[in-house]
């Protein structure tokens, strides 16, 4: 059979198009590297802390120019040029290692910085030291320039220093000028609570009068001889206070009220020829019936602003706290075991009564896994027993801490061994590592709104704020205090009987009890006229009536 040659077959030419050749591009510049050099921000960097080294005063050689204008800088700044040539080597560094995206991120540190350099050449406007800075004597000018004279030269200025201060120090940390404003208002609602000025008031001009007397009685009045008043039980009655200030009717000063407590108005006692009262010694039955007196703390009457008196705490029901029925040391020892027969390792850590339920802390135990293992002596032999038995040991192996779930899946067989109706798992209890189980009480105890507004956590709400509400105690047993003024809205929802109308009254009786018609007002609205008809007669409503008809 004849082979068949077959024809190699002619090689293609590429269509690729060869790449042009260019021109040669010319060597560039040395004018247009400088230039390029020159709009780099690292020479910009470069250029500023130059900048700061040679603006110090002490260094600028003393050249006509460059005098004139380091004198003119310095008599404008005063001594705060060093922080703006501090300032300017800072952003220069900055530039240099090219951290400028953050050096922007945020604007509270430059605002701040900047009020807080105005607040600080105000306070140096204040010094005029005997230095010499550049060719400037700052006796002639302040410690902070003519910018430091014109903030603490005239009021205006002096009130803008003391804005920026204080706005320098409010955009630095809004948390602590916050805390600080609150601070002030709680001190000065504490100061005005006890009267400090009037009585102060009343001091002074007591002591001038003491010192200066100046009162003088008018023209055809007779001299009343002054003596000395002893104060006795069988001592004859004394004349009114009337007949004693008759001659000084024609006299047009008003006369001095002064708050007291009711005790010392029901103390009787007559002033003397000093100003203090003499009293005779008591006998024995007497002196203990003053013991009596004096033991008896006083009443106190609650004003609120603008005189304004609030109601008694006397009002409200006070009930004495009950004693537990139940011990809890043994239901914690039960639940321990229910626990442990089922194979759950844990242990009850804390234990906090509740006016209705009791919670037990629950903390987690181990689950250890462990196994036998053959001791051997040193050449690798098994160590035998008097037996004959081969020595064994345990092991651990590995340890795991209880799952949470194993123990919320024993909730029906811890009631059923508490003998309770039906519990509560939380698990975990916020901010406590351990998982709490709570456990009704057999008898509820009564929670009145008095033994909450006592309470020291109500006393340091009232301070800051007029709408503390009061609501209720936690299952711990500590009081639950809220900030109406912090709540943007406020829902009371449940089923029926579940105590929505219990927890209005509340809130209202304790704005009641705390503050005045001119500090809060309120608007009701009751379309029912059932929940909100006890409080038609309160003088804080808005409307002076509780709206009804909300058409």
């Amino acid at each position: 059979m004849a082979r068949v040659r077959s024809r190699p077959r002619p090689k293609l030419k590429s269509r690729t198009a060869r790449p042009r050749v260019g021109r040669r591009r010319a060597p560039p510049s040395p004018f247009a590297s400088l230039g390029r050099f020159l709009f780099r921000l690292e020479a910009a960097g470069v250029a500023l802390l130059v900048l700061a080294l040679v603006s110090i005063p002490s260094l600028v050689p003393a050249t006509r120019g460059l005098a004139d204008l380091r004198d003119g800088f310095v008599s404008t700044f005063g001594l705060l040029v060093f922080a703006i040539i501090g300032l300017a080597a800072y952003l220069g560094l900055a530039i240099v290692r090219r951290r400028v995206d953050q050096l922007f991120v945020a604007w509270q540190p430059w605002a701040a910085g900047g009020l807080a350099a105005v607040f600080v050449c105000g306070l140096l406007g204040f010094f005029r030291p005997g230095w010499q800075l550049g060719g400037v004597l700052l006796d002639d000018v302040t410690a902070g320039g003519d910018l430091g004279h014109l903030l603490a030269g005239s009021p205006l200025g002096i009130l803008v220093w003391l804005v920026s201060g204080a706005a320098a120090f409010t955009v630095a940390t809004p948390q602590g000028a916050r805390a600080t404003a609150s601070a002030a208002a709680a001190g000065g609602r504490a100061v005005w609570g006890w009267r400090l000025p009037a009585r102060a008031w009343t001091s002074a001009r007591a002591l001038v009068e003491l010192i200066f007397p100046m009162r003088t009685p008018p023209r055809g009045a007779e001299k009343v001889p002054l003596e000395t008043v002893i104060w006795a039980q069988e001592a004859a009655p004394q004349p009114a206070i009337e007949e004693l200030a008759a001659p000084f009717e024609d006299v047009e000063e008003p006369a001095e009220v002064e708050e007291i407590d009711e005790a010392e108005e029901e103390e009787p006692a007559l002033p003397g020829d000093n100003g203090r009262q003499q009293m005779l010694p008591l006998d024995g039955a007497e002196e203990e019936a003053a013991g009596e007196e004096e033991a008896a703390p006083p009443k106190r009457r609650r004003r609120g602003r603008g005189g304004w008196q609030l109601p008694p705490l006397d009002l409200l029901l006070d009930v004495a706290p009950q004693e537990g029925e139940v011990d809890n040391d043994a239901r914690a020892r039960l639940i321990a075991d229910t626990l442990a027969s089922y194979g759950v390792d844990a242990r009850v850590v804390q234990v906090n009564e509740g006016p209705t339920v009791t919670q037990f802390g629950i903390e987690p135990g181990w689950e250890v896994r462990t196994r036998q293992v053959a001791e051997r002596d040193a050449t690798g032999r098994p160590l035998l027993d008097r037996s004959g038995q081969p020595k064994v040991h345990t092991e651990e192996v590995s340890r795991t801490r209880v799952r949470v779930n194993q123990i919320t899946a024993l909730a029906n067989d811890l009631a059923l061994a508490l003998a309770a109706p039906s519990l509560r798992i939380e698990s975990p209890v916020p901010g406590k590592p351990f998982v709490g189980i709570e456990v009704p009480n057999h008898n509820a105890a009564l929670v009145t709104l008095r033994s909450v507004i006592e309470s020291a956590q109500f006393r340091r709400h009232s301070v800051r704020s007029r709408l503390a509400l009061a609501l209720g105690k936690s299952v711990a047993g500590e009081p639950v205090v809220a900030d109406l003024t912090r709540m943007p809205h406020l829902l009371i929802a449940g089923s029926t009987g579940s105590g929505k109308s219990v927890c209005i009254n509340t809130i209202i009786s304790c704005v009641l009890m705390h503050a005045s018609p001119e500090e809060v007002r309120l608007v009701m609205i009751d379309p029912k006229r059932v929940e909100l008809s006890a409080f038609a007669q309160i003088p804080h409503l808005a409307f002076s009536k509780i709206i009804t008809d909300v058409d």
